[in-house]
């Protein structure tokens, strides 16, 4: 699958299934995620996204109740570190390490024009 395919069925979300017959149009999802696909590869992506939406419609019927969230492979409780007080970098250390600076702030190129 592609991986612009799943960004498409991301925005879309899944169908219901009371209303699997549902049919979503690739130019559409494509359009509303801002994803170009050429004109002549349409098709494919139509039946990728009907691939991945009638997945998604598997996994909905499954019955989760009683499975506990998987958060990773190993057990760990260290994967915050405590809340603690510590020194911090002067602004001058930290204003060092940029190309550029005022004195007080970081200066950046526009990004949006001038």
């Amino acid at each position: 699958m592609c991986r612009d395919c799943w960004i498409a069925a991301f925005f879309l979300g899944s169908r219901t299934v009371s209303d699997p017959g549902k049919k979503f149009s690739a130019e559409k999802v494509a359009r509303l995620a801002r994803i170009d696909f050429p004109q002549n590869s349409m098709a494919q992506v139509q039946t990728q996204l009907d691939e991945i939406l009638t997945y998604v419609d598997q996994l909905n019927e499954l019955d989760l109740a009683g499975v506990e969230p998987f958060f990773g492979a190993f057990d760990s409780n260290h994967a915050l570190r405590s809340d603690e007080i510590r020194t911090s970098l002067s602004r001058e250390e930290v204003l060092a390490n940029s190309p550029k600076n005022d004195g007080e702030f970081y200066l950046v190129p526009p990004v949006f024009g001038q």
